[in-house]
């Protein structure tokens, strides 16, 4: 799959556009996608704190799945070799 710059181009009307920062700057909205279960959820930023645990876990399983993958590839006699 590949992606171009065409797939991110949507129409936005401007009044939808932030023209200044929220104030508390923590107040500002922020929209989670949850990959598993296809929903999304609606939180503030002052909300990271308690939803950092569960993305930072999310997080670290994707990256083991990536090192256990990347291990038991094909490509380590490449690496290995390479002068």
């Amino acid at each position: 799959m590949s992606l171009s710059l065409h797939d991110f181009q949507y129409y936005l009307p401007e009044k939808l556009i932030a023209q200044s920062p929220a104030h508390p700057r923590d107040s500002a909205r922020l929209l989670l996608l949850n990959r598993q279960t296809h929903t999304i959820s609606h939180h503030r930023i002052s909300d990271l704190p308690n939803l950092l645990p569960q993305i930072l876990s999310n997080l670290l399983k994707n990256i083991q799945k990536l090192v256990i993958d990347f291990l038991i590839s094909d490509k380590i006699p490449e690496i290995l070799s390479y002068h």
